[in-house]
């Protein structure tokens, strides 16, 4: 009994706790992520969807190489982008290392030509990119899409607003299995 009433006191403390605004928020970035997954695949039966607490690896080229597992690092091009329209487009970009985008930036210095590189588990990553990360394949090309609640949060970035949704375009280039 007192294990069970302490279940629900905790719950209820948990309940609020939470700020309703933020929680408003994070419901309809769900709703418009998954609306933009079920429209892409609706579109094109051959995409794959992973999801995982909250965040989505819509995966549009298979990869055929080593599974990413914690502590294996990740070498791979991104785009990333603003998803707060619920759209990837060259105008929503904010970063990328893949020269071959469009991206109209008057800084070229921001495009890095080489693989980023990661340690999944050992990064300073987005917790929704690490999360889409896992399970990746070498050669997978896919889009990882999160709420911001798994991004940058309530705080601006560079030029990633506040409570700002976010969306990767991935190419897995090279998986290096931890020894």
């Amino acid at each position: 009994m007192k294990v069970r009433t302490l279940a629900i006191i905790s719950a209820l403390f948990a309940i609020c706790a939470c700020n309703p605004g933020e929680t408003d928020i994070y419901s309809k970035q769900l709703s418009g992520i998954e609306k933009y997954v079920n429209g892409q695949m609706k579109s094109d039966s051959q995409l794959q969807c992973v999801t995982r607490d909250g965040v989505f690896r819509l995966i549009r080229e298979q990869g055929d190489g080593d599974t990413l597992e914690r502590g294996d690092t990740l070498l791979f091009t991104y785009t990333g982008y603003r998803f707060s329209s619920y759209v990837i487009s060259s105008a929503n970009i904010f970063v990328t290392n893949d020269i071959s985008v469009n991206w109209n930036v008057t800084d070229s210095t921001l495009i890095k030509n080489a693989p980023a590189v990661a340690i999944l588990g050992h990064s300073e990553l987005f917790k929704g990119l690490e999360t889409g990360f896992d399970g990746i394949k070498c050669g997978e090309k896919c889009e990882i899409l999160f709420p911001s609640r798994l991004g940058a949060g309530g705080k601006a970035i560079g030029t990633i607003p506040a409570n700002c949704p976010l969306a990767y375009v991935i190419k897995a280039v090279e998986v290096r299995k931890k020894r």
